[in-house]
């Protein structure tokens, strides 16, 4: 017995010890910049992570449900990234994000996941992830159950603390694997149900694995930390520690054989104590036999007639109570439902409000401009130099038709639209862009309308582009009768606008003219001033 103790102090001592727990410190190091926190636009939170370099995130389905091109997905060393859902499981809560520009780079960690079968019951967990926001926190627990029930095989449970923020958030094993997606935690749902703590679920790993293969992506295994990283030495001690620690071990033995040794006694004496109450309720039993066998037979008969009548006010009572019970459990039920009823007609009427609030919010996406004022014809560019008359002056009307394909805050978003010019040049203006690009026919007539149609561009609503056709009449009057022909040509503009308010605007537009029936290439210049409205928010 000395030598098997002394043994044993020798290998308590002298031999290392190695700890393989998980590593909350060396997890965070080697698995947080694998995962991802996520945002909607309706200010809904989550957690991913990455599984492939070309910028592959696994969540949960109903963290992105809903989600628009405003969503995005942050990194812990601040990277954002907007994302595109690239398949999901709405049965398992599953969902494969695939990120927008995403470059890899040495700041990311690729996480592995469990390469076979379900991490076991009672091992060590932890999980990375944004409970109420509050980005990449840790928190450990272990595998409650690794199946949750045969209803859902794809289901473990667990007791890591959670919160909204977590779901979608990776569950790894010490390895830095990872063995589960959280997905919900039970709660209370209604003031009457029981409070319930520590009682969490994930996605396990073989229906993570499933969910990847079926869809062809490929993920990544090999552990992230190796077992010599969990390993932790001791040193070895000194002689007088040595000397010190067999003694109070054999302290300790010491005591415990007392202690043994008073649980022993304090069991025989419960014992015999035991064995005195038995023998006292035999004697008392065969006492009471003694006593029943005196009665008569009509005091047995009399005592059989009281016992069987409570026996029955005994069941009617129960009855009742049960039946009590089963009312006061309807009513409870009644109260749950109405308070579910409420709060789902409560979460309605919010949605619509702010659905409501968010569209008489946008800017109107249609835009309707009216407005005049004067041109200058200026002509061919080869006699831009020439001294020009206030005869080339005409007045035009302009109109157009928008939509904004592109908003943004200052309301100044970008749109394509069609725009139209009307006009008429004067006997003089006319006969110079006869003259000009040779249309063989002169005007001594003080009408000669022309109409511009386009189409083309608002850049920010400071710059138009645009381009399209037009029609200028010259009309020649001969013996009280008028000769009226059309010339075609192309027509694009230049155009810079200035905004004075809401519904004001001044439109400067270089023109040019050129093509079809016209034989140079011609400019001309106008300014317009131009109310505008908006029409259409979706």
């Amino acid at each position: 017995m000395k030598s098997l103790l002394v043994t044993t102090i020798f290998f308590f001592f002298f031999i290392p010890i190695y700890a393989q727990s998980l590593n909350s410190e060396k997890l965070m190091e080697k698995c947080k910049s694998g995962v991802v926190y996520i945002e909607l636009s309706d200010g809904s939170l989550g957690t991913g992570f990455l599984i492939a370099s070309s910028g592959i995130v696994v969540t949960n389905h109903h963290v992105i449900d809903g989600s628009d091109r405003y969503a995005f997905v942050e990194f812990p060393n601040g990277d954002e990234y907007h994302f595109l859902v690239a398949g999901y499981d709405k049965e398992q809560d599953l969902a494969l994000l695939t990120l927008i520009d995403f470059e890899y780079s040495n700041s990311y960690q690729v996480l592995p996941i469990l390469p076979k079968e379900n991490a076991k019951t009672g091992i060590d967990v932890a999980t990375i992830g944004n409970p109420k926001g509050l980005k990449f926190n840790i928190t450990k627990g272990i595998v409650s159950n690794e199946i949750l029930h045969e209803t859902v095989p794809y289901m473990l449970q667990t007791d890591v603390a959670v919160n909204p923020g977590n779901s979608g958030g990776p569950l790894f094993n010490k390895y830095g694997q990872v063995i589960g997606v959280i997905t919900a935690r039970f709660e209370k749902k209604s003031l009457f149900d029981r409070d319930v703590q520590n009682m969490n679920f994930a996605v396990n790993a073989s229906a993570l694995r499933y969910f990847l293969n079926k869809r062809y992506i490929s993920f990544e295994s090999d552990p992230l930390i190796q077992e010599s990283e969990l390993a932790v030495n001791s040193r070895e001690l000194s002689e007088e520690e040595i000397k010190a620690q067999k003694d109070a071990e054999l302290q300790r033995i010491k005591l415990e054989k007392e202690k043994e040794k008073e649980r022993i006694e304090l069991e025989k004496q419960k014992e015999k104590e035991k064995i005195a109450l038995e023998q006292e309720k035999i004697r008392r039993q065969i006492l009471e036999a003694i006593e029943i066998d005196k009665l008569n037979a009509d005091q047995q008969k009399e005592l059989s007639r009281i016992d069987f009548e409570y026996q029955k006010k005994l069941l009617q009572k129960q009855k009742e109570l049960e039946l009590q019970r089963v009312e006061e459990q309807k009513k409870r039920e009644q109260l749950r439902l109405n308070a579910d009823e409420y709060n789902l007609d409560l979460q309605k009427q919010q949605l619509k409000e702010r659905k409501k609030q968010h569209f008489a919010s946008l800017p109107p996406r249609i835009g309707f401009r009216i407005g005049g004022g004067v041109q200058y014809y200026v002509g061919r560019l080869a006699e831009i130099t020439e001294d020009h008359a206030f005869s080339r002056l005409s007045w035009v009307v302009t109109a157009g038709v928008t939509y904004r394909f592109d908003l943004n805050k200052k309301n100044r978003g970008s749109a394509v639209g069609l725009f139209c010019r009307f006009g008429n040049h004067g006997m003089d203006c006319a006969n110079i862009l006869s003259n000009q690009q040779g249309l063989g026919q002169l005007s001594n007539y003080p009408i000669n309308l022309f109409t511009e149609l386009e189409g083309g561009f608002l850049i920010k609503e400071w710059l138009r582009l645009s381009g399209g056709i037009g029609w200028q009449g010259l009309n020649s009057e001969f013996a009280n009768f008028v000769n009226h022909r059309n010339f075609h040509y192309g027509v694009a503009t230049l155009g810079f606008i200035a905004r004075f308010g809401r519904y004001i605007e001044l439109d400067f537009n270089i023109i040019s003219e050129f093509a079809i029936d016209y034989k140079h290439y011609a400019l001309k210049g106008d300014v317009c001033l131009v109310f505008r409205f908006g029409a259409g928010k979706w």
